[in-house]
């Protein structure tokens, strides 16, 4: 019997085990944001030691950048994130887009999607640290 991780594309695997990292550092990274400020934050990046959070307003990022010292020295100093350097942020407008007029309706909807890639990362996971 083969094991999970030999199943799967090694780039789909590659690409699924930084999305468990990064979702592991917004975890992490929650803990000491203040509590207005937590649901406006999601984590882009961390590359190099610079980890990019974005967010869609800019009044939450100059709100935020009031934090970022004692945000990166907590993350470093208690979460072990020891090649953790600066911390940016970058504002990421929502795209608007024209809503097309269809009579076909797609087969999996963005909230199954989601649910699948959710499901596979939670197996690599498992598969990974069993």
């Amino acid at each position: 019997m083969y094991h999970i991780n030999q199943c799967i594309n090694p780039r789909l695997a590659s690409l699924c085990k930084k999305a468990i990292e990064l979702e592991s550092i917004h975890v992490k990274l929650i803990q000491y944001l203040p509590e207005n400020l937590r649901d406006y934050f999601s984590v882009a990046s961390f590359n190099n030691g610079s980890l990019v959070l974005n967010t869609t307003d800019p009044v939450w990022g100059t709100q935020l950048r009031y934090h970022l010292p004692e945000l990166r020295d907590k993350l470093r100093k208690e979460e072990k994130l020891y090649q953790l350097v600066s911390i940016k942020i970058k504002i990421v407008m929502p795209e608007y887009k024209q809503p097309k007029v269809s009579a076909e309706k797609k087969s999996s909807s963005p909230s199954t999607a989601q649910q699948a890639l959710s499901e596979l990362k939670e197996a690599l996971h498992h598969a990974s640290t069993g």
